[in-house]
């Protein structure tokens, strides 16, 4: 695949809609589709879904508590990155409660 992505547990920095086009080609080919899951690989992700919801509300409330704290040994590039952070976290949750309702 062009532009594929360095190991299974590396997380890139950006995807162009050519790579996520072919990610979505091959994943049918392959008949990878969640349709085709089996229960106990359904029943992982939800459990791993649980903890991500479960981390990223503990994240985030931590991040609320100590903004004080945070800001006054951050630098500028820091704060952003953690609000971003903060942001992104909220982003995946109303994903998540999206998907399931």
């Amino acid at each position: 695949m062009e532009g594929s992505f360095p190991g299974p547990q590396a997380v890139p920095e950006a995807i162009s809609f050519r790579q996520l086009s072919s990610l979505l080609e091959n994943a049918a080919a392959d008949g990878s589709t969640a349709g085709e899951a089996s229960e106990g690989q359904l029943a992982q992700l939800e459990r791993l879904l649980e903890a991500y919801a479960r981390i990223g509300r503990t994240v985030l409330d931590q991040l609320d508590q100590d903004s004080g704290e945070l800001q006054a040994n951050r630098t500028t590039q820091q704060l952003m990155a953690l609000g971003a952070l903060g942001a992104h976290i909220r982003m995946g949750l109303h994903a998540l409660a999206a998907s399931r309702s």
